[in-house]
Formats: structure tokens, sequence, C-alpha cells
């Protein structure tokens, strides 16, 4: 009989044993000697001091200099559209009327080019031509050399001839106003013959007269190694 009453204590035995194992961790945790009856009285104290110590969000934010939280969650796809809708950098700098550096940044995204390839790009935005076109062209013509002076008087980096540069409005001898009259004349030729790029390169070299004479790309030696090699370096 007293073998069944002592197996019967057990469990509560474990039990006791479990809560003292208890208590010894949360006097570890709390740094706090539970030595009154009122367990639950000191537990309670014991958290009101740990949560004391934890600041207000908004305290923590200010210490750390950080924005306040949004009412709700922005997400990643969400600031990347804030920010292409409010364009408040430029290069890396903070474009507000108050940065005096702002103005500067301005300045050089305004500078001409200074570079024939800058020049190029440059020139395409500004007729609506391939920018890749355009130097396929002029490696073609000069291999991107103002210096350039073909026998029969072409001049610079687009190798304009004296009349078309009159007829564009340009000066071949400045180099940028010679890459601008080329990539104008490359725009007229596209439109002329319907976006037809093959016949526009060759226009660009034998005229247009001549592409209309024979429907397409004339039957000139000159004309067609001309054409393959401007459309060589333009898909590379």
């Amino acid at each position: 009989m007293e073998s069944i009453q002592a197996i019967g204590k057990v469990p509560a035995l474990n039990r006791i044993l479990e809560i003292q194992q208890r208590i010894k961790e949360i006097e570890k945790n709390f740094a706090t000697k539970i030595q009154s009856n009122d367990f639950q009285t000191v537990l309670e104290n014991a958290m009101t001091r740990q949560t004391e110590k934890i600041k207000p969000i908004e305290e923590f934010l200010a210490e750390n200099k950080l924005q306040p939280l949004k009412d709700k969650t922005t997400t990643t796809a969400e600031k990347f559209s804030e920010t292409l809708q409010e364009p408040k950098y430029f290069g890396g700098v903070n474009v507000t009327e108050e940065n005096p550096v702002n103005e500067s940044a301005r300045r050089t995204e305004n500078a001409a080019p200074t570079t024939t390839e800058q020049m190029i790009l440059s020139a395409a935005r500004k007729f609506g031509v391939d920018s890749e076109l355009v130097k396929a062209v002029a490696t073609a013509e000069s291999d991107l050399n103002q210096a350039a002076r073909s026998a029969v008087g072409a001049i610079g980096v687009m190798q304009l001839m004296p009349e078309t540069a009159e007829s564009l409005g340009v000066n071949p001898y400045d180099e940028k106003q010679n890459i601008e009259g080329g990539a104008h004349y490359l725009r007229q030729m596209l439109d002329k013959f319907n976006g037809n790029l093959q016949n526009a390169i060759a226009a660009y070299n034998a005229g247009p007269g001549a592409v209309q004479k024979y429907g397409g790309v004339p039957p000139y030696s000159e004309t067609q190694n001309y054409v393959g090699r401007v459309l060589d370096f333009y898909i590379r």
C-alpha cells in the first residue's frame, strides 16, 4: 500500500522540480531573487522593470537619426516607383535648390560633349538615329578622325562634302557640327527610303539619286563594300 502511495507522489514531485527549475531560470533572466510566496507579484514586477528599459520607438529613431516609420508597409516596388517619380538625385548628388553643388551638376549634364563618341551620342539623340548606326558610318568613313580628308574633298569624321555641309547648315571643319551634319543627313536618307537600312547607307555613300536609279544598292563595288563595312561595324 505504501509503495502504491509513493508511486502516486512521483508525478507531483516531478512537477515541483520543474517549477523550481523554472524559478531558477526566471531569477537568472531577470536578475531577481524570488523570496516572496507571491510568485506572480514578483514575476510581474521583474517584467515591468525590464519593459521600462525599452525606449519608445520614436525616441530610438530620433537618437539614431532615422526616418519615422510609415503607417503602412511600403513594398520595394513602391519605393522604386516613388524614386522614379521624384527625381531628387543627379549623379549621386541630392538635387535641391539649396544645394549649390546641384547647379554645377546640371551644368555638367548640359555642357557640350567633349569626345567624339559623346558628340555622336548627342547628335544621334538630336536627330532620332541609332547612335550605333551613326558610329558605324563614322568608323567606315574616317575611323572617327576629324582630321581625315578624302581625295574628292570630303571632310572630317562623317566625311561631309562641302556642298552637303552647306545644305545642312553646318561647318564641316568643326567636329561637333560635322557629326551633327552627318547624323542629320543619315536621318534624311532613312526617311527618304522608308527606313531601309541598306538603301540609306548606300545613299550616304553614293547619293540618293544612284539608289533611286537602281532601285536599291547601286552596282558599284565601292558602295557595295561600303554598305557591308558599315553593317559589319553596326552589328558588332
